[in-house]
């Protein structure tokens, strides 16, 4: 069971990161923007409830 929580933990910061350099380097690509936008709104959503 704790391997399970420590795994999913893991993949959680790895997607978080890739996220995250999607954002970066989506700010130097208009064809991602719609898609950048998106993430933030929903990022945005999650942070505030």
């Amino acid at each position: 069971m704790e391997q399970a929580k420590r795994l999913h933990q893991y993949a959680m910061s790895t997607v978080q990161v890739f996220v995250f350099n999607l954002l970066i380097t989506s700010k130097h690509a208009k064809l991602l923007d719609p898609a950048k936008r998106v993430m933030n709104h929903s990022f945005g959503m999650r942070w505030l409830r």
